[in-house]
C-alpha cells in the first residue's frame, strides 16, 4: 500500500509538472504572439502612411503634368513652327536675330517656371521609390501573419496534445486512487485556448 501511494504521489508530482510545464510554454507563446501581433500593427500603420504619401504624391505630379501641359500648349500657341525661320536656322543665317526674337517672345510670355519639369521627374522617381517601399512593408506584413498563423498552430496542437496526455494520466489515476469510476479535464473556454 505504502508503495502505490509513493507511486501514485510520484504520477501526481509528474502530471503538476507537465500542467506548469504546459501553462509556460501557453504564457510564452502568448507573449510572443502579442509581440508578433504588435509587430503586425505597426508594419499594417507604416504600410497605410507609405499609401498616403504616394496618394500625395500622386496628386502633386498630376498638378504638374497639368501645368507642364498648359505651358506646352502656350509655347506651342506663341511660338508656332516656322518652316522658313527653320530653314534660315539650320543653314546659319540669322541664328542670332532669330534667337533675340524668340528671347523677346518668351519674356512676353511672364513667369515660367523651369524646374516644373525636373519636378515632375523627381516626383517620378520618388512615387516608384515608395511603391517599393510599401511593397515590401505589404510583404512583411504578410510574412509576420502568416508566421503568426503558423505559431499559433504549433502551439496550439502541443497544448492539445499535452492536455490529452494529461487527461489520460489523470483519467488512470483516479481509477487507482478511487477503485474506479472516472475523472476528466476540461478547459474552461471550451477549445479556444487564445481567450481569456
Amino acid at each position: 500500500m505504502g508503495g502505490e501511494r509513493k507511486r501514485v504521489y510520484s504520477e501526481r508530482k509528474d502530471l503538476k509538472l507537465k500542467v506548469e510545464s504546459a501553462q509556460d510554454l501557453m504564457q510564452h507563446e502568448r507573449v510572443r504572439f502579442e509581440r508578433l501581433n504588435k509587430r503586425s500593427g505597426h508594419a499594417d500603420a507604416a504600410v497605410l502612411s507609405r499609401r498616403s504619401e504616394i496618394e500625395n504624391f500622386d496628386e502633386k505630379l498630376n498638378a504638374l503634368s497639368l501645368e507642364r501641359e498648359q505651358l506646352t500648349e502656350l509655347w506651342d500657341e506663341k511660338y508656332k513652327y516656322d518652316k522658313d525661320l527653320a530653314r534660315e536656322v539650320e543653314g546659319g543665317r540669322g541664328l542670332t536675330s532669330s534667337l533675340r526674337k524668340l528671347e523677346r517672345e518668351l519674356k512676353q510670355l511672364g513667369d515660367y517656371n523651369l524646374g516644373a519639369l525636373r519636378e515632375d521627374m523627381s516626383l517620378t522617381e520618388r512615387i516608384d521609390y515608395l511603391s517599393d517601399q510599401l511593397n515590401d512593408v505589404e510583404n512583411g506584413a504578410d510574412e509576420l501573419r502568416n508566421l503568426i498563423n503558423s505559431t499559433d498552430a504549433q502551439v496550439e496542437e502541443t497544448f492539445t496534445r499535452a492536455m490529452r496526455e494529461i487527461d489520460l494520466r489523470f483519467n488512470a489515476l483516479f481509477q487507482r486512487l478511487f477503485a474506479g469510476g472516472e475523472a476528466r479535464l476540461i478547459l474552461q473556454d471550451g477549445d479556444n485556448i487564445w481567450d481569456r
